[in-house]
């Protein structure tokens, strides 16, 4: 649960998978409409006939891309004049995307309905081996308007000097007020040894699971 009255709630999402050749995650907010920016509107190929979604379009987006869902009270449970979104950005390495349309049944006081859910798909696959994917992204609820400015990837270093595999996390997201965060998510291990990450714009040293480092407006840890 995330308190939308804070001006700082988000959440930073990684999620890693291994095995296959098609990968998919998948994402949809509730009755409204959504918006993304940085997704071209290409016609996409979908999942078949099996699966009950629809209007596939995107195609490859552009670096730092978002959807941002505003949400309709349908059901009428929120106060009058709520204008709540949820707002996604997207960090994954080399992948496609497309918004698309999930089918929904829902009963409103003994009444059966349905509706078509704007949804984001998050896809990578290859054509040959293996596939090891790490979805990356920060989901922002928020009521009237965005507490979040600009969110970046940042590249990580082994002690060695040496680039760290895609697997290994870290995001910079900027607050509204001037205040920076920087998140990292390591991979597991294969040994006992955890492995000692670099963030050189940070000037950070961490061998932790998950690292939070947060600067005021002046850059003050």
């Amino acid at each position: 649960l995330v308190d939308i009255s804070a001006d700082d709630s988000y959440v930073f999402d990684v999620f890693r998978v291994a095995g296959g050749r098609d990968h998919a995650k998948l994402l949809h907010g509730n009755i409204g409409t959504a918006t993304a920016t940085g997704l071209g509107t290409e016609p996409q190929p979908g999942f078949g006939p099996e699966v009950q979604m629809r209007n596939f379009r995107g195609g490859r987006p552009a670096a730092g891309w978002s959807v941002d869902w505003q949400i309709e009270d349908r059901l009428k449970t929120l106060p009058p004049g709520a204008n709540i979104h949820l707002r996604a950005t997207d960090l994954t390495t080399d992948a496609q995307a497309a918004m698309a349309e999930s089918w929904l049944a829902y009963n409103d006081h003994g009444a059966n309905h349905e509706a078509w859910l704007p949804s984001l798909v998050v896809r990578r696959q290859t054509d040959s081996g293996s596939l090891a994917s790490t979805f990356v992204g920060v989901l922002e609820p928020y009521s009237g308007k965005s507490n979040l400015g600009t969110i970046r990837r940042l590249g990580l270093q082994t002690s060695a000097g040496i680039a760290a595999g895609d697997d290994q996390v870290a995001v910079a997201v900027a607050l509204a007020d001037g205040r920076t965060d920087l998140l990292i998510a390591a991979a597991a291990a294969a040994s006992a040894a955890r492995p000692t990450l670099t963030q050189p714009d940070w000037a950070c040293a961490t061998d932790a699971d998950f690292c939070l480092i947060r600067r005021d407006a002046t850059g003050k840890i």
